[in-house]
């Protein structure tokens, strides 16, 4: 090992095999003890390898090279423009589909048609009588000039109204019912829709054809005339020429009926509507429409 001498500091090499013991400087005769050499380091062990280490990650793909796009015109493409907020309108209404309102608009829509029922639904001039003479909507299957097909459509009016009624309560009904009404129920709205589809054509049909009041005075002839006017519109009408004309050129079907056949075309809507609903799930939001003006 190499050292210096503590007494005349000059460099000595004195052997390992010395260390710790007294030694005598050659150069001044000097005594010192030669240090003793520390241990060696042992060598540090070698990491053992973890054989459940995770693999790495592969790298990500590298990305794609962008692509130039086309214009429009040489992709064979025309542009869509998007349209322009409305402007110029004052005003706005909402208009929201309500599940819970649709089932009561055929009951609603029948009830007032049953009332209407006593309402004139066609009229016309009576000229011997100097009056107005009409035939109400109950008189088109029961009155003096009903019809066959009057008669089916007055009969029917209220069955489909007990019909959209007990479609629309029922279900709102905190009791159970029993398992054959509730079978009956999840088909209530195609139930509804039949009567209310029959009873339309049976309106219809006299639309097309003509109701009873109609029928006759297109079709009354002239007859033997009496001493006496007859009592009875028709007997009237064959006595008298000028009256015929008269019925015939007056003859109109009144406001109380299109108002019956709107309300036909409201109870179709509500059941289509609530149909549409109920296909359509309770999850997703009711349907609205926005009105502008």
């Amino acid at each position: 090992m190499n050292l210096l001498c503590p007494n005349c500091q000059k460099p000595l090499q004195v052997p390992e095999q010395y260390a710790g013991q007294l030694m005598k400087c050659p150069l001044c005769n000097g005594t010192f003890s030669v240090p003793v050499m520390p241990p060696p380091v042992p060598p540090a062990p070698s990491p053992v390898p973890d054989i459940y280490r995770v693999a790495p990650e592969p790298p990500p793909p590298p990305p794609l090279p962008e692509q130039t796009a086309l214009a429009p015109e040489r992709a064979g493409l025309e542009t869509a423009k998007a349209p322009a907020p409305p402007t110029g309108y004052e005003r706005t209404f909402s208009l929201v589909l309500r599940p819970h309102v649709l089932p009561w608009v055929a009951p609603v829509a029948l009830g007032l048609v049953f009332v209407l029922l006593f309402f004139p639904w066609v009229a016309t001039y009576d000229l011997t009588e100097k009056m107005w003479y009409d035939q109400v909507g109950w008189g088109t299957g029961f009155g003096h000039e009903g019809s066959g097909w009057g008669i089916g459509y007055v009969l029917l009016v209220v069955p489909a109204l007990l019909v959209a009624g007990a479609a629309a309560v029922l279900p709102l009904l905190p009791v159970k019912l029993p398992p054959p009404v509730d079978v009956v129920l999840q088909w209530r709205t195609a139930i509804v829709a039949a009567v209310v589809l029959l009873l339309t054509l049976l309106l219809l049909v006299q639309l097309a054809f003509g109701f009873g009041l109609e029928r006759m005075v297109q079709t009354v002839g002239a007859g033997p005339k009496d001493r006496e006017p007859p009592a009875d519109f028709e007997g009237r009408l064959k006595q008298s020429e000028d009256a015929r004309l008269v019925a015939r050129a007056t003859l109109r079907r009144t406001f109380w009926l299109d108002l019956v056949v709107l309300l036909h075309l409201a109870a179709l809507a509500g059941i289509g509507l609530d149909a549409w609903l109920q296909r359509r799930g309770p999850d997703r939001p009711p349907p609205r429409l926005e009105v502008m003006w």
